[in-house]
C-alpha cells in the first residue's frame, strides 16, 4: 500500500548525519591540540627555567662537604696516632713494672736467705771458733748462670733456686720441713749463685739435686771450701 507523502516525517535538520559527521571532524583536531598543549605544560624541561643558580649552589655544597670530610679524616688520623703512642707508652710502663716486681722479689729472697743464715749461726751454741769453723760447715755449692738466656733466666733467680732445691730435698728425704741454709748471689759476680750447706752430707745431697735439674746454660762450679786453721774456744775467751 503506497504511503502518503503526508505520513512521512521530514528529517530533522539538527540530527542530520552528514552535519554531525562534519561537526565531529572539526572538533577532533581542536581537542587533540588542547591535550598536547596541556601535556607540554605538565612536562616542561626544568633547565629552561631559572635552574642555573640551583645547580651552582648544589655544586658548591658538594665541594664544601668534601672539605669537611677531608678535615675530619685528618683529625681521625691524628687521634689514631695519639692512641697508638699512648698504647706504646703504656706497654713500656707495664714492662718496667714487671721488671721492678721481679727485682723486688729477688731482694726479698736475698733478705730471706740472710735471715736464714743468721738463724743458722744462732743455733751453733755458745762455742764459736775464733779463727774459723769446721771445713764441712763452710761448704757451699756454686753455680754460674751467665749463659742462661731467654725465659730460663727467671728459673735461676735466688728465689726460684731456693724453692726448687727445698722442694726436691723434701721429696727425697724424710725432712718434710727442710730449708736451705742460705742462697745468695756473689757480690763480685751477680751471675753466680751460692747455696750454703750445713754439713758434708747435705752438701752432697744438694749437689745431686741441682745437677739433676740444671737449667740450660747453668754450670756447676768447683766446691767453695774455705779452710782456716785455728781452734774453737768458748765465746768470750781471750
Amino acid at each position: 500500500m503506497p504511503t502518503s507523502s503526508r505520513g512521512r516525517r521530514a528529517p530533522d535538520a539538527a540530527t542530520d548525519p552528514l552535519e554531525e559527521g562534519e561537526k565531529t571532524k572539526c572538533e577532533a583536531p581542536l581537542l587533540s591540540a588542547e591535550t598536547i598543549s596541556v601535556s607540554a605544560d605538565q612536562h616542561h624541561d626544568p633547565t629552561q627555567d631559572d635552574g642555573g643558580p640551583d645547580l651552582l649552589g648544589l655544586a658548591q655544597l658538594i665541594t664544601d662537604l668534601k672539605e669537611v670530610i677531608l678535615q675530619q679524616s685528618s683529625i681521625i688520623a691524628d687521634q689514631n696516632g695519639g692512641i697508638e703512642k699512648v698504647q706504646t707508652e703504656l706497654a713500656e710502663v707495664k714492662a718496667e713494672q714487671r721488671a721492678l716486681q721481679s727485682q723486688n722479689l729477688e731482694l726479698q729472697e736475698e733478705v730471706r736467705s740472710l735471715r736464714s743464715q743468721i738463724d743458722a749461726y744462732s743455733h751453733i751454741g755458745p762455742f764459736l771458733c775464733r779463727c774459723g769453723t769446721n771445713p764441712a760447715e763452710q761448704r757451699a755449692r756454686q753455680f754460674d748462670t751467665s749463659r742462661v738466656v731467654g725465659e730460663d733466666a727467671e728459673k735461676v733467680s735466688v728465689g726460684a733456686i731456693r724453692t726448687n732445691v727445698e722442694k726436691d730435698m723434701r721429696n727425697t728425704s724424710e725432712q718434710t720441713n727442710w730449708r736451705c741454709r742460705a742462697v745468695t748471689k756473689d757480690q763480685k759476680n751477680p751471675r753466680r749463685v751460692r747455696i750454703a750447706c750445713r754439713n758434708e752430707a747435705e752438701h752432697k745431697e744438694v749437689k745431686r739435686v741441682m745437677e739433676a735439674n740444671l737449667v740450660t746454660g747453668m754450670r756447676v762450679l768447683r766446691d767453695d771450701l774455705s779452710h782456716q786453721s785455728g781452734r774453737c774456744q768458748p765465746h768470750g775467751s781471750p
